[in-house]
């Protein structure tokens, strides 16, 4: 992979995620502030040509480099070769749950993040309630099937599907499972949530989710929850 300062790295990163709505973004942005040394300009860099690829990662242009963050799909998709060293960065990260993005920088992958997104207390207990109410949950997200696993595992969850498609898999369950017969009520927080929370009798965002999201829901849920269909 390409040799770069990490300060640099973490500087063109943050200045191409800033104008991204998805939670990861936000998680980049706000970690990379660490690295930042030049206080008279905390916002950093700007970025030109901002495009986000909706389930796969943001492109833009900083200080005239080209920089691609997002998942494995989109680098191929950009003509983008992913080294072995970044395969084995990708799945261990996937091993211990945790999202891997890789970085291209003018078409070369300089690094890979390993994010986690660690249970919201009381999730597990929240499961568990439901099922003594006899409401089915389901699991429907983007993640590799490594993270989505290993979270329905914690908390209880029996139904997983993962690495669903962002641009209309989540809302045709919603509409299979309507179809048997089922009264599906929806909570999500991005941008590929928001046809499945219209597609569901009760949408629901979480009110530190996206705008889109929050527009495409009947309900806003002003505390965070861990993202899950009842049924």
């Amino acid at each position: 992979m390409k040799n770069i300062v990490l300060r640099e790295f973490y500087e063109l990163v943050a200045a191409a995620e800033v104008n991204s709505e998805h939670p990861l973004a936000k998680a980049i942005v706000e970690y990379a502030k660490k690295f930042r040394e030049d206080e008279e300009n905390p916002a950093g860099p700007e970025a030109h040509d901002f495009a986000s690829i909706i389930g796969h990662g943001v492109k833009a242009i900083v200080q005239g480099r080209e920089i691609i963050v997002g998942n494995k799909s989109l680098m191929v998709d950009q003509n983008i070769a992913v080294p072995l060293d970044a395969e084995d960065y990708l799945a261990e990260a996937e091993g211990l749950a945790q999202t891997g993005i890789l970085v291209a920088i003018d078409g070369e992958v300089a690094g890979v993040l390993a994010i986690s997104d660690p249970l919201k207390p009381g999730a597990q207990e929240v499961i568990t309630i439901l099922k003594s109410m006899n409401v089915r949950s389901i699991m429907v997200t983007g993640d590799n099937w490594g993270i989505a696993n290993s979270i329905a595992n914690e908390v209880g969850i029996d139904t997983v599907i993962a690495e669903a498609k962002p641009d209309h898999q989540k809302a045709e369950k919603v509409k299979e499972l309507q179809a048997s017969g089922y009264t599906v009520a929806m909570v999500g927080d991005g941008i590929n949530d928001s046809p499945a929370l219209v597609a569901a009798d009760v949408g629901m965002a979480i009110g530190a989710g996206t705008n889109i999201a929050i527009e495409a829901a009947d309900i806003v849920l002003m505390k965070s929850r861990f993202p899950l269909y009842f049924l």
